[in-house]
């Protein structure tokens, strides 16, 4: 289970810590607030798909990358909205963009692209009727926002500071409508 701090703030720092703190949440509120997390943790680092932005006039190139971003957006807001309303989405359609994520993401510059990984972890966990299938993509789609040197140890950080706006008792509604930062957005 996640640690505590001195102030009694719960301090998240892995897949598996976060795992087990959504798993204690009563079953239907932790699948939702895996939701928000998830859609949260693949809006934070949406921005880092920029790197994989074509040069030059390359047709190909510029399509995928489309896709890419394309497929980010609707993935991460297919997530949000289930966790806003709580009402699980039109399946085919997350697992739709998942795909188109994971379709533009093979043709990435790299092997890896951590924003992609990250949506498509969100859209899956809102396209699950079962709680636990819910808990693990949701962590997935952390690990993947957090799977950078850069955002590491930021997106743990706002990861556990989200957990402790829900355990001092905001909705998941008001989570999901929250600024993605609670401060600045890191460079």
């Amino acid at each position: 289970m996640a640690e505590k701090s001195k102030s009694g703030a719960l301090k998240i720092s892995s897949r598996e810590e976060l795992r087990k703190w959504l798993e204690s949440l009563p079953p239907e509120r932790g699948r939702w607030v895996a939701v928000a997390i998830a859609a949260r943790a693949a809006l934070r680092v949406a921005p880092t798909a920029v790197v994989y932005a074509p040069v030059g006039d390359h047709l190909g190139r510029k399509r995928r990358f489309l896709d890419l971003v394309f497929g980010l957006f609707l993935s991460s807001a297919s997530a949000r909205v289930a966790a806003i309303f709580q009402t699980r989405p039109n399946e085919s359609r997350a697992l739709a963009a998942s795909k188109v994520v994971a379709r533009a993401n093979e043709h990435a510059a790299t092997a890896r692209c951590v924003a992609a990984r990250a949506a498509r972890d969100a859209a899956r966990a809102a396209a699950s009727a079962f709680t636990s299938h819910a808990v693990s993509k949701a962590a997935d789609a952390v690990h993947w926002a957090a799977d950078t040197d850069t955002f590491a140890a930021d997106v743990w950080k706002t990861v556990s500071h989200d957990a402790n706006f829900i355990g001092s008792g905001g909705t998941v509604q008001m989570l999901a409508e929250a600024p993605l930062w609670p401060k600045d957005a890191p460079d």
